[in-house]
C-alpha cells in the first residue's frame, strides 16, 4: 500500500477506509502512508491552511473554524460498538511541525453524528493557553480527563481503551515507545448519554488531526461553541502563508 492508493477509490487501501475528512485537494495532499525500515507502516496526517472540510460540498456548510484531516476506517458497528471492544492507537507528534498550544487539538475519537460533544472555552478571548496545554489526554464522552501525559515530540504514545458497551465503562491503558501497555485506570463510568438512543451504535471511528479555533470576541457567546463554523486560526510563526506548510502527526 502506498500514498497514491488513497486517491484511487478502487485500491485495496481505499476499501479499508469509509471516508477521509479533508480540504479541497486530493487525499494524498493531507494523508501519507509511510514504511519506515525499523517499524510498522504508518499513517501521517497533515493539516494545512486549506484543510477546511465542506460537508456535502455545500459552501454554506464549510467548517472555517476547524482545520482538520480525519481518516475514518471502515468498521462493522454491529460488532465493534457492542459487547466489549478494545481500541488501540499509537501517536507521534512531529517536532518539525509543532502544535500551536493556544489552540486545542483532537487526535482520535468515536464521533457521534451530531458532533455535540466539545471541550472548548468560549470565554477565552484572550487566547491564553490552558493550564493543561502541555499534555496529551484521554477523555470520556463528557470530556472528563481519564489520563494525562506530558506532551513531547518525536516519541511514540501508545494507547488502548477498552469499552464495555453494555455497562458503559472505559478502561485506559498506555505506554511510551516500545514499552508494553500498562493499565492506567478504570473501569470508569462513561456519560450515560453515550448509550442514549440518539448515539448508541451510531459512532464513527476517527483517526484525526483537528485544530480547534480560538474564540472570537466579535462573535456572540452563544455561537462560539459552534467551533466548526466560528472562531479563527493562527499559525506557529509570523510568516507569509504557504499552503503546503503542515502540522504533522504519525499514527
Amino acid at each position: 500500500m502506498k500514498t497514491a492508493d488513497l486517491d484511487n477509490p478502487q485500491s485495496a487501501l481505499s476499501k479499508l477506509i469509509a471516508y477521509i475528512v479533508k480540504g479541497a485537494a486530493k487525499a494524498s495532499a493531507y494523508v501519507s502512508i509511510l514504511h519506515p525500515s525499523n517499524a510498522a507502516s504508518q499513517i501521517q496526517l497533515a493539516i494545512r491552511d486549506d484543510s477546511i472540510f465542506i460537508p456535502g460540498g455545500n459552501p454554506a456548510n464549510a467548517q472555517h473554524g476547524f482545520r482538520r484531516t480525519d481518516v475514518n476506517p471502515a468498521i462493522d458497528k454491529a460488532t465493534t460498538l457492542t459487547g466489549i471492544t478494545t481500541w488501540y492507537q499509537t501517536i507521534r507528534l512531529d517536532s518539525k511541525a509543532p502544535l500551536v498550544l493556544t489552540h486545542g487539538y483532537l487526535f482520535a475519537s468515536i464521533e457521534v453524528p451530531s458532533g455535540k460533544t466539545t471541550h472548548f472555552d468560549p470565554q477565552n478571548t484572550d487566547h491564553k493557553p490552558t493550564s493543561n496545554s502541555q499534555t496529551i489526554r484521554v477523555r470520556d464522552f463528557k470530556s472528563k480527563t481519564l489520563l494525562s501525559l506530558p506532551l513531547k515530540y518525536d516519541q511514540d504514545y501508545n494507547f488502548a481503551v477498552t469499552v464495555d458497551w453494555t455497562q458503559n465503562t472505559l478502561t485506559v491503558y498506555s505506554s511510551i515507545g516500545n514499552q508494553p501497555l500498562q493499565k492506567a485506570g478504570g473501569p470508569f463510568p462513561n456519560d450515560p448519554k453515550a448509550m442514549s438512543p440518539e448515539f448508541k451504535q451510531k459512532g464513527e471511528y476517527h483517526i484525526q488531526l483537528i485544530k480547534f479555533p480560538l474564540a472570537d470576541a466579535k462573535v456572540p457567546v452563544a455561537k462560539r461553541l459552534d467551533t466548526p463554523h466560528f472562531g479563527f486560526q493562527v499559525s506557529p510563526w509570523v510568516h507569509v502563508s504557504d499552503p503546503d506548510e503542515n502540522i504533522n502527526m504519525l499514527l
